[in-house]
């Protein structure tokens, strides 16, 4: 265990055995977890751990790790529908709660999906469980259970607490941040990404987080694309103002709908499509994750084909199901092992590599498709600087669309207008803060304030 593990692990023992980690992508958020959960269960006569993790993906990382650590129990149950179906995993959950309240076993572990965590049917089988009976609950990527259908995942009846994520804070959710606060505690445990690059991995004498360069390519939106822009961006105006005089759920709801169709026409601006072939013409494409659009995704995977690049997607189609057809994994991952294995050049994703997928090989991303979101681009950024061995540098590549204000007559919307891109210019400045070009790329987006904006 690393020092800043152990920190971590006797911090979680003072609080309560309750906290949040808020540990950068690949920085040992599992294995540290895992410490706190051993340390729980040797201490424990009965002793029921539950992980609930965004896909059944990830709970199957979690069963190797568990697996690899030693640290064994007397069953493991995946609770998901991959696994069977609801009615086979709640009666083996029935079966091992019963066998331990017989004293037959001692202990049992569950891998969840969030979705499954917070059923009806989940919750009751642990709500009643005997209170000798201690229940260790670790929420993985704990930012997805915030939601409000999914809160109904974190019991009070769990004894011991961990939540897990590189971006615990919910963007625009701040009743939902709360709640997470309120469960797990207000005392976080932090080790950032800059911690994570400038502390020395005495294993492997590498920082145990890659530097990276961060290269932003601006593009703007053609004629039609600015037309509809400048209309919604008219609408979202008028209904913001209505909204800071009433406060209106349907208005509210109307002008959120206003935003999402706005936002898509800049993640689909079609001049990515040619700045993405120029970029991969002029750079080699090898171990590579690609983040786009559902609506782009077919495009990319043509111009990528075209250019004689090996790719796949990695979408909600590709399967969770363990199967014979891919040597008994799942399609999901058989890809991964693929292309860790040099048989893809590119992974192409809509989200699915977001949150939690392990693939230190990859060593640039594209980001095609992206919001200001904060937790999407670190996850997204935490794919590609895990530590690899012989990986001296990690490459992120930011497509930016600007809406170009020349266009737009009415004063209040270009005001408007400038204040949506001075955020989206904020973003870069975070993803280039603990970049090696940090420098190079805030007096790039000095200059686009300064020369397009005025701002």
């Amino acid at each position: 265990m690393f020092s800043y593990q152990a920190k971590a692990l006797e911090e979680w023992d003072r609080n309560g055995r309750s906290m949040l980690f808020e540990m950068a992508t690949g920085t040992g958020k599992t294995r540290t977890a895992i410490a706190c959960i051993n340390l729980a269960k040797a201490g424990a006569d009965k002793f029921i751990c539950i992980v609930a993790a965004p896909e059944i993906t990830l709970a199957r990382q979690w069963d190797k790790e568990f697996r690899s650590l030693d640290v064994v129990f007397d069953d493991v149950i995946f609770a998901d529908g991959s696994s069977g179906g609801r009615k086979v995993w709640e009666k083996a959950i029935a079966r091992a709660v019963s066998g331990i309240g017989a004293g037959l076993t001692s202990s049992f572990l569950v891998l969840v999906t969030h979705a499954s965590a917070c059923g009806d049917a989940f919750v009751a089988l642990f709500e009643t469980v005997s209170p000798d009976i201690k229940i260790c609950f670790v929420g993985d990527e704990v930012h997805g259970i915030g939601a409000r259908k999914q809160r109904r995942a974190l019991l009070e009846r769990y004894d011991y607490r961990i939540g897990l994520s590189a971006t615990p804070t919910r963007w625009f959710d701040s009743a939902g941040t709360k709640i997470l606060v309120e469960y797990f505690g207000s005392h976080s445990f932090v080790f950032s990404i800059a911690d994570a690059q400038h502390t020395i991995n005495p294993i492997t004498g590498e920082p145990f987080l890659a530097a990276y360069e961060y290269i932003p390519v601006f593009v703007s939106l053609n004629d039609e694309e600015m037309e509809r822009y400048s209309t919604l961006s008219e609408k979202i105006t008028r209904l913001a103002y209505l909204q800071g005089l009433q406060d209106d759920d349907d208005i509210e709801e109307y002008l959120e709908r206003l935003l999402e169709q706005r936002a898509d026409i800049m993640k689909n601006a079609q001049e990515k499509l040619a700045a993405f072939e120029d970029l991969i013409r002029k750079r080699r494409v090898e171990r590579t994750l690609i983040f786009t659009s559902p609506q782009q995704i077919r495009q990319i995977l043509k111009i990528l084909a075209q250019n004689r690049i090996a790719a796949h997607p990695f979408t909600q189609e590709q399967g969770t199901r363990v199967s014979k057809d891919y040597g008994g994994m799942s399609e999901r991952d058989y890809l991964i092992a693929s292309f860790k294995a040099g048989a893809y050049q590119a992974l192409v994703a809509i989200s699915c590599l977001d949150e939690g997928i392990d693939i230190p090989a990859a060593d640039t991303a594209i980001l095609l498709s992206s919001s200001t979101n904060p937790r999407e681009y670190i996850q997204r950024i935490g794919r590609v600087i895990r530590y690899s061995k012989g990986k001296e540098k990690a490459t992120v590549i930011d497509f930016v669309v600007q809406a170009n204000t020349s266009r737009i007559t009415d004063p209040r919307l270009v005001d408007f207008e400038r204040n949506v891109f001075s955020r989206e210019l904020r973003r870069i400045e975070e993803i280039a803060s603990n970049a090696v070009n940090a420098a190079e790329v805030v007096l790039k987006v000095g200059e686009k304030r300064e020369r397009m904006y005025g701002i």
